[in-house]
């Protein structure tokens, strides 16, 4: 495994750590910078968005897709193959955004966000498509999860009974 392929799969881990981290609007900017979770006992000052469990479920389902989608990204580099590289990131593209059921019901600066990681997936793929190096879709990746960061910093998903 090459040193870019460690670092790729170091930041993954990052974003995942990332989920209990405390916002600042320069996490948009900082990308992956590192954000120092919330000691134990203390208060999660992430804003919260209340969900019905079918909401909640749609929007972790999605999550969960882009985590799948970055996955295979990496796998795709690894393996040299583009093509999957392309397939991953349009899977979590503009065509995956949220049920417009529960759109309603999310913050507009939840909406942006996603919007933006969203668009940011079809830029790679395209990218990708259109002869972008194996470096440049590296670049993308890593400020790409940097809005998984920020998004994962900012909010957290409550269910409502």
């Amino acid at each position: 495994m090459t040193v870019r392929v460690k670092l790729v799969v170091g930041l993954i881990a990052l974003v995942v750590v990332a989920a209990s981290a405390t916002f600042r609007p320069s996490l948009l900017t900082a990308h992956s910078q590192s954000a120092a979770a919330p000691a134990p006992g203390a208060s999660d000052t992430r804003e919260r968005i209340r969900l019905a469990p079918a909401g909640r479920d749609a929007i972790l389902a999605q999550m969960r897709t882009m985590l799948q989608s970055l996955n295979r990204i990496m796998h795709g580099l690894v393996a040299g193959d583009l093509v999957m590289v392309e397939e991953a990131a349009r899977a979590s593209g503009m065509k995956a955004t949220i049920d417009p059921r529960f759109e309603q019901k999310l913050p507009p600066s939840y909406l942006q966000l996603g919007r933006r990681v969203h668009t940011r997936f079809d830029q790679l793929a395209d990218a990708t498509r259109t002869g972008a190096t194996r470096d440049d879709v590296l670049k993308r990746l890593a400020a790409l999860t940097g809005y998984c960061v920020a998004c994962h910093a900012a909010y957290r998903l409550e269910e409502t009974p």
